[in-house]
């Protein structure tokens, strides 16, 4: 089996290595050391486990560390990793989680924006939207979502932050196409879900509001981030993937699962504090 790159961040690739039902997540941040990747995936699952998992528990998409032989894998990863000491190497660490994207239940991409992608397959018995809440804790006087999108020129009609406070009908984020092309029950398990208070927005809100400090407008360099402020921003920036099942069991048709739980490095605290001075300062704010 050819390993096959099928998805690409700014520290990892996702390879798919011969099963369909699953996807080897590799390391690719230190482009010279195999070894120094191997160390990063290790540390970034243990935070996962330890700082995040207890928050959100089993909402959190399964995963699990494995050891990959690195001959198998090599031809797809030396793409982005080239270490001269890759003969000394045997195994690429990986994580290993589920595929929850399958080509079998994303035949159709019905919507995509920069919050939200829709799929849906042929049969129209699995629906998954794939989607960015972003910022559910708003402490602000404007909303920080609503006011970035301005801010970048996006259009868009609908906010989860006003999706999870009851402001807004809870299908707003398919738009009118979309909804034509999805089963009714479909929408209407999707807004009774919405409505329970255990739902994966009203969660990450509640997590988000526990860690809230005001800080951004004191931070002046990496020493003033701590691990607290750390697992906030990872939160503010997560990716939700909820799938709606054609089943007979009423409860057993929505599964969620949240991925994109790395630790945000304190490195990216001129990039936090930049961008909030540009929102505060920004002309045409949104509030909702």
């Amino acid at each position: 089996m050819t390993p096959l790159i099928v998805g690409k961040g700014n520290a990892n690739i996702l390879i798919d290595y011969g099963d369909p039902r699953y996807l080897y997540r590799c390391c690719i941040k230190y482009p010279r050391s195999i070894s120094q990747n191997n160390y990063y995936t290790m540390e970034n699952f243990r935070f996962i486990q330890e700082e995040i998992h207890p928050l959100l528990g089993d909402l959190i998409c399964p995963m699990e560390i494995v050891n990959v032989k690195l001959q198998d894998i090599y031809t797809a990863y030396k793409t982005y990793v080239e270490d001269s000491n890759s003969e000394e190497i045997t195994n690429i660490v990986c994580i290993k989680l589920p595929n929850l994207r399958r080509a079998q239940t994303c035949t159709d991409l019905l919507q995509s924006d920069h919050a939200t992608n829709v799929y849906m397959n042929t049969q129209k018995t699995s629906v998954i939207l794939e989607i960015k809440p972003k910022w559910l804790h708003n402490p602000m006087e404007f909303c920080r979502n609503c006011t970035d999108n301005m801010r970048k020129g996006r259009s868009t009609n609908y906010c989860y932050s006003a999706v999870v406070s009851g402001k807004y009908d809870t299908n707003i984020p398919l738009d009118e196409s979309a909804k034509r092309k999805v089963p009714p029950e479909m929408l209407k398990d999707l807004t009774q879900y919405f409505k329970q208070e255990n739902n994966v927005l009203k969660k990450l809100l509640e997590v988000q509001k526990k860690l809230y400090e005001n800080r951004l407008s004191s931070i002046k360099s990496e020493d003033d981030v701590d691990m607290t402020f750390q697992i906030l921003m990872t939160l503010r920036d997560i990716t939700c993937f909820l799938e709606w099942r054609d089943t007979s069991d009423p409860k057993g048709r929505i599964h969620v699962n949240i991925v994109d739980v790395d630790l945000k490095q304190t490195s990216k605290w001129e990039h936090w504090t930049k961008t909030h001075k540009l929102l505060s300062e920004y002309p045409d704010k949104i509030s909702h």
